[in-house]
């Protein structure tokens, strides 16, 4: 014990007799230092870079002064840019699916575009309202309006098939209630994620609450209205009858 105290205290006083970059351990030294003696300079953004443009301006004022400049701010402005544009893929194929297997369900153009109409002014109400309560896109959250088109359609088609089995005259009784109940356990399940103390995890709690509602009201009023426009279920009621 005592000659590992005495190399120890050594190696304390030649460390205070030289330079600090001669102080410090090789591995530390060699994360700010190059081999040509360069040294690397550290920065932190000031605002709050969750948000995309706050993202851009530290971005770009870092590349001004360095066009080689890295780190993990470059790396997810970046990949950012990459997941925008997959996001918008995504979305246009999920939405490009979703119709397909409409026209199957349904065989009626009409009623798979009435439908697939709902369905996104269910999404772009939910967008209108993210700008009224000061909520961006980002990181987090941006899955969130592929994985609604999914679950979303499913309330669409149940009242569709309601409307054309007589609902719009003689009411959608248990179908509405469970298209309802279905929207509000998803709003709630996602919903609890607003409690969440990271970031993106409360801003896809507040999306998909937010789209969950949206899309419900459009299903339940909006549907409806355009199906009976439309003249949907003006024939005689299959003699199945509806449940109620």
């Amino acid at each position: 014990a005592a000659s590992r105290a005495s190399v120890a205290a050594a190696a304390l006083l030649e460390g205070a007799r030289g330079t600090l970059r001669q102080a410090l351990p090789a591995a530390v030294r060699d994360s700010f230092t190059s081999p040509q003696g360069s040294f690397a300079v550290t920065l932190h953004p000031v605002e709050d870079v969750w948000e995309s443009e706050a993202m851009d301006r530290f971005v770009s004022a870092m590349r001004r002064v360095d066009p080689q400049v890295t780190g993990a701010p470059i790396t997810v402005s970046e990949s950012m840019r990459l997941m925008e544009r997959s996001f918008l893929l995504q979305g246009a194929m999920a939405a490009a699916f979703v119709f397909a297997v409409l026209l199957v369900d349904y065989r009626s153009l009409r009623l798979s575009v009435v439908s697939m109409a709902c369905l996104l002014g269910g999404l772009a109400c939910t967008v209108g309202l993210m700008s009224v309560l000061d909520i961006a896109f980002n990181l987090a959250n941006f899955f969130a309006m592929p994985v609604m088109i999914g679950l979303s359609v499913d309330s669409c088609i149940h009242v569709t098939h309601r409307a054309v089995d007589g609902g719009l005259r003689t009411g959608f009784g248990s179908t509405r209630r469970a298209v309802v109940v279905t929207a509000l356990t998803t709003t709630i399940g996602f919903g609890t994620l607003i409690m969440a103390e990271h970031q993106g995890l409360r801003s896809l709690g507040q999306v998909m609450a937010i789209a969950s509602l949206s899309c419900l009201a459009f299903t339940v009023w909006t549907l409806p209205a355009a199906l009976r426009w439309m003249g949907v279920g003006r024939g005689p009621v299959p003699a199945r009858g509806v449940a109620s």
